[in-house]
């Protein structure tokens, strides 16, 4: 119930995310990789902000970050860091293919 008030400020600010127990996901869409790798690392600075404002954290070992693409092809990845780590894109995938996740640490 707490994280009510972290969704509420991605989704202002454009950023598709959910929440259940003590997991969640947030997804960026985007036409252009670099415009994207901004507004996710915009998102995790808010993240790490609103749980040092809630003295919560995040665990960035337990953070994967996924990439979803028709490209045949993938540019270079600006990195994203989390809590002073980078976060490491796991293999991407097909837009077509489904994600399902048994891993409880998506976030």
């Amino acid at each position: 119930m707490i994280a009510d008030s972290l969704l509420k400020w991605l989704s202002k600010r454009g950023i598709y995310a959910q929440g259940y127990a003590d997991d969640g996901v947030a997804l960026v869409i985007g036409i252009v990789l670099s415009t994207v790798c901004e507004i996710m690392q915009r998102a995790v600075k808010g993240i790490e902000e609103w749980c040092t404002s809630h003295q919560l954290a995040v665990n960035p070992n337990k953070t994967e970050m996924v990439l979803f693409t028709r490209r045949y092809k993938i540019g270079q990845m600006t990195q994203i860091t989390f809590y002073q780590q980078e976060l490491t894109c796991v293999k991407g995938v097909l837009q077509r293919t489904f994600f399902i996740s048994t891993n409880e640490r998506l976030m």
